[in-house]
């Protein structure tokens, strides 16, 4: 270790002043040596460029330090390097000449820097900072990867038990309602005994939804969750899912119709559009059980737990679905320039023309609805279990109408009722 002697620069005067402060004791040569060093300093002018900085003329060496054996019986002093900050406007500027940086000789860990610049003008500190995203070890024996931390767990929303109880029976209601419009839907067919391909697609959407909402009903969440609860939202999972595969079944068949690909009863028979709406989602589930059953459920509800891989598992498969509907309908939206094929079946393309509209408005109300269930019930949030309430009576009434209106069978039906209704109100008013 060097060592050297104080400075001190003094702007105004433009002159620096070297003092020694430590001397061996009975050592008459440093003395004589340190007053020499500060008469040539005071005649020395501040440096000025960094060739001056660097040359640190003002400075002198510092005594030999002892040797590494302390012996008390030869009075050995260790001095302390005085010149970490030799320029007071330049702290960060050493003097390497007379206190040379330990960095250069100081070998720090793997991946690590050394750095100085905790310094001070009585202390020296070296400090080994990691790099590359390396964390140094809690011996600061190396630099390590931090290791994975530990997500804290998100803290379960709760609601007033009574305000639990008002959006409980409300979302009820609403379910309620779709499942009354879609039974009175699904009756009216049976009664008429229609079941074309275009129509047992129509059935399918209408019974994997009413089956959905069916599954909403039961509260038999809890801690630990129980068996029942991630059934329930197995069968969530599997009828909201058959019915989005349905929604496209049913955009393949419209635009197989409408673009004259086939002539009639669309591209698939209704054993296979069977086969396709029903396995599937039942492929899609089971490949999520396989990595993601655990996820089923929750503590404080059984749908969809947003904060695990599940949520992919069930939103990914679903959204390609609605995108690929869109897709389809757009697509067929140029089909009149298409030329129609012989022998076509003109009620069943008619169908298709209604189907292609009714489609744009149905599959965003559903996948609304099911996205606003699915957070509403994560998230326990009033304004959105609102949101979903309203969302479903709005699907409820829209699928009812659309499919009874959308077969020339129900849609004449419904029309000569409506016109019975109207012309008694006419009547009464008159």
């Amino acid at each position: 270790t060097t060592t050297t002697t104080a400075a001190d620069t003094t702007t105004e005067t433009k002159t620096t002043t070297t003092t020694a402060v430590e001397t061996t004791a009975g050592s008459e040569g440093t003395v004589a040596t340190a007053e020499q060093t500060t008469a040539s300093a005071a005649e020395t002018v501040k440096p000025i460029t960094w060739i001056d900085f660097w040359e640190l003329e003002t400075s002198s060496p510092c005594g030999d330090q002892p040797q590494e054996e302390w012996d008390e019986s030869k009075n050995q002093t260790i001095r302390n390097c005085n010149t970490w900050r030799y320029y007071p406007d330049f702290p960060y500027l050493w003097n390497h000449t007379n206190c040379p940086d330990p960095c250069i000789t100081y070998k720090c860990p793997k991946f690590a820097k050394c750095n100085t610049l905790l310094s001070t003008t009585e202390d020296m500190v070296i400090q080994c900072t990691c790099q590359l995203g390396t964390v140094m070890k809690s011996d600061n024996s190396s630099c390590i990867v931090p290791p994975p931390t530990t997500p804290t767990p998100r803290p379960i929303p709760t609601l007033p038990a009574a305000t639990k109880t008002v959006t409980g029976a409300v979302s009820r209601t609403a379910s309620t309602l779709i499942i009354i419009f879609l039974s009175i839907t699904i009756v009216s067919f049976l009664v008429f005994r229609i079941f074309d391909p275009h129509r047992v697609i129509q059935m399918c959407e209408e019974i994997s939804l009413l089956c959905a909402h069916l599954c909403l009903f039961p509260s038999a969440y809890g801690s630990p969750v129980p068996v029942e609860c991630r059934v329930l939202a197995i069968l969530i999972h599997y009828f909201f899912t058959v019915c989005f595969t349905f929604m496209l079944l049913e955009s393949i068949h419209m635009y197989s119709m409408v673009a004259s690909v086939v002539k009639q009863k669309g591209m698939l028979s209704t054993k296979q559009n069977l086969v396709v709406g029903w396995g599937i989602p039942a492929f899609v589930i089971l490949f999520n059980m396989c990595f993601e059953y655990e996820n089923y459920g929750a503590e404080y509800h059984c749908w969809l737990s947003m904060d695990t891989g599940l949520l992919y598992g069930q939103y990914v498969p679903i959204v390609v679905m609605v995108v690929t509907s869109f897709t389809l309908i757009e697509a067929a939206g140029a089909s009149e320039e298409y030329p129609t094929l012989k022998d076509c079946d003109e009620v069943d393309k008619k169908t298709a023309q209604i189907s292609q509209r009714t489609l744009l408005i149905l599959l965003p109300l559903v996948f609304g609805s099911f996205v606003t269930g699915t957070i509403a019930e994560y998230e326990q949030q009033v304004p959105l279990y609102g949101t979903f309430t309203i969302l479903n009576g709005v699907v409820g009434g829209a699928m009812f109408f659309f499919h009874i209106t959308s077969h020339p069978k129900t849609r004449a039906l419904f029309t000569r009722i409506t016109s019975k209704i109207f012309k008694k109100k006419g009547k009464e008013e008159t």
